[in-house]
C-alpha cells in the first residue's frame, strides 16, 4: 500500500509511521486491558488535565497544528484528548480489540494514531491538509471541520485525521485487514521501538503475524 505525504505537512515538522497487518478482531479485550491498557492507565503521569499539553511530544504536536493554522485547543491531536479524559478521572472507554490497542499506543507513545479499515480505502493514501469546506462525519462526534488539519485522504477523499477519524473507515469487530498510521511529530517517536509494540501486542490481541512497516513517499 502506498502512502504519501505532503510538503507542507512534513514542513510543519511531521514525520509519521505507517503499518500494516491482518487479523481477527473480537469486542472482548480483557486481555489486553490487564496486561496493556489498566496498568498504563493506573500510572498516568499528569496531576490535572492541563498538565498534559505540557508533556514535549504533546506539546510538539500541537506545534505542528498551530504551525498549519489549526487551534489545538479546540481540535485536540487524539493522543492529548484521551490523557485529558484519564487526568480527568473518567477513565477509558472499550471499543474493540484493535481499536484499543490503537489507543494504547497512543497513549504509551503519545502520539495520535489512526486505525483504518484498508478494505474501504481505495488507492494510495496521502497526507496533507484539508481545504476550506472540506468535513467528514467524525466518530462520535459530528462533522469534524477539516479545513487546515491534517488528514488521511485516498481517492474517495479525507477519511482520517490526527483530531478523529472518519466514520467511512471505521474499524470494527469484523475487520481483518488493517492500516495504522502514527501522526508522530518529528523526533518525538522511536520507530524501533513503536514497531516492536506493536508486532507484539498485536501478535497478542489480534493473532497478526505480518505486521509491516510501511515506506511514507514525500
Amino acid at each position: 500500500m502506498q502512502v504519501n505525504l505532503s510538503s507542507e505537512v512534513a514542513a510543519a515538522g511531521l514525520a509519521p509511521l505507517a503499518f500494516t497487518f491482518t487479523g481477527t478482531n473480537a469486542e472482548d479485550s480483557t486481555a489486553l486491558w490487564q496486561s496493556a491498557i489498566a496498568p498504563l492507565i493506573a500510572a498516568c503521569p499528569y496531576q490535572a488535565p492541563a498538565d498534559v499539553a505540557k508533556d514535549p511530544a504533546i506539546a510538539a504536536m500541537r506545534a505542528v497544528y498551530k504551525s498549519l493554522g489549526k487551534d489545538p485547543s479546540r481540535y485536540r491531536p487524539s493522543q492529548e484528548a484521551l490523557w485529558r479524559r484519564i487526568a480527568q478521572g473518567k477513565g477509558l472507554y472499550q471499543v474493540n480489540r484493535a481499536v484499543d490497542l490503537n489507543n494504547y499506543l497512543s497513549l504509551a507513545f503519545r502520539v495520535s494514531c489512526g486505525l483504518y479499515d484498508r478494505a474501504a480505502l481505495v488507492g494510495p493514501v496521502t497526507l496533507t491538509v484539508g481545504a476550506p469546506g472540506e468535513s467528514y462525519q467524525g466518530i462520535g462526534k459530528g462533522a469534524l471541520a477539516l479545513d487546515h488539519l491534517i488528514v488521511a485522504a485516498d481517492d474517495a477523499g479525507p477519511f482520517g485525521s490526527p483530531t478523529s477519524d472518519s466514520r467511512r473507515s471505521l474499524v470494527t469487530p469484523a475487520t481483518t485487514d488493517f492500516l495504522l498510521i502514527a501522526y508522530a511529530p518529528r523526533g518525538q517517536v522511536d520507530p524501533s521501538a513503536f514497531t516492536a509494540a506493536l508486532t507484539r501486542l498485536a501478535g497478542q490481541a489480534l493473532g497478526s503475524r505480518d505486521v509491516a512497516a510501511l515506506a511514507v513517499e514525500r
